[in-house]
C-alpha cells in the first residue's frame, strides 16, 4: 500500500518543479521537519533515486554534499557537523543548490589576485 505521506511529498515536489519552470523560484523541504520516520525518509530517498551529478562543499567547518536525484531539478542535501555527523537533510527543488554557486565576493577576490 502506498505511503500517503510520501505521496504528498512527491506531489509537493511536482508542484515545486512546475513553479521552478514558471517563475524560477526554488523550494526546500527539510526532511527532519516534515513528520516522516527514519524508515519513511529512507523510502522517500529511494523513491527519488540518485542521478549522476554530485556537489560537495568541504571548505566549511560544516561540510555539505548534494546529489541530484533521478528527477532533474531535485537535489538531496546532507549537511554535516565538524564530527562528520549528518545534522540536516534537505530536498531542494532548483537548477542547482545556490550555495554551490560562485559568490560575488569570491569572484572579486579572484580578480584582485589576477590584476
Amino acid at each position: 500500500m502506498p505511503n500517503v505521506k510520501i505521496n504528498a511529498i512527491i506531489h509537493e515536489i511536482s508542484a515545486a518543479l512546475e513553479n521552478l519552470l514558471e517563475t524560477g523560484e526554488t523550494h526546500i523541504i527539510f526532511l527532519g521537519k516534515i513528520g516522516l520516520t527514519e524508515p519513511e525518509q529512507v523510502e522517500l530517498l529511494q523513491e527519488l533515486g540518485e542521478g549522476e551529478l554530485k556537489i560537495s562543499l568541504s571548505k566549511l567547518d560544516e561540510p555539505v554534499d548534494w546529489y541530484e536525484s533521478a528527477l532533474s531539478g531535485v537535489w538531496v542535501g546532507t549537511f554535516r557537523n565538524h564530527r562528520d555527523e549528518a545534522v540536516l537533510r534537505t530536498i531542494e527543488v532548483c537548477y542547482y543548490p545556490s550555495i554551490a554557486a560562485s559568490q560575488k565576493e569570491d569572484i572579486k577576490e579572484t580578480l584582485k589576485g589576477l590584476n
